[in-house]
C-alpha cells in the first residue's frame, strides 16, 4: 500500500508551507510516542521522570537510573542525544512504529 500525502502534491502550497506541515506532523508523532511510553510505564507501575535534555525520561529501575529516548518511525538521534548516549552507559532508545502507516 502506497500512502500519498495530498499536501505534497498541492501546487498552491509553497515549499515552506509543506515543510511546516511535515514538521508539525513529525512533532505530533513524537508526542504520541512519548504518550505511549508513559502509558506503558504507568501500566506496569514503573517510576519515571521527564528530562527533556539529551533524553526524554529517566526511569528508576531499583537503584539504577536509565535514561530513555523515545523515537517514532525512522527519526534519528540529534547531536545532543548522541552525545548523551555516548556519555551515559545506561541510555536506551525506545522506538515505536505504527504498522499501518508506512511513514510512521
Amino acid at each position: 500500500m502506497v500512502k500519498i500525502d495530498l499536501d505534497e502534491l498541492n501546487p498552491l502550497l509553497t515549499n515552506k508551507e509543506k515543510k511546516k506541515k511535515r514538521l508539525r506532523k513529525n512533532i505530533e508523532r513524537g508526542r504520541a510516542g512519548e504518550e505511549l511510553y508513559k502509558f506503558s510505564r504507568e501500566f506496569f507501575g514503573d517510576k519515571y521522570e521527564r528530562t527533556g535534555k539529551g533524553s526524554d525520561f529517566v526511569e528508576k529501575r531499583g537503584k539504577k537510573e536509565v535514561y530513555i529516548e523515545v523515537k517514532t518511525g525512522k527519526s534519528k538521534l540529534s547531536k545532543l542525544q548522541k552525545k548523551t548516549k555516548k556519555e551515559k552507559k545506561n541510555y536506551e532508545e525506545i522506538r515505536y512504529r505504527d504498522p499501518y502507516d508506512p511513514d510512521f
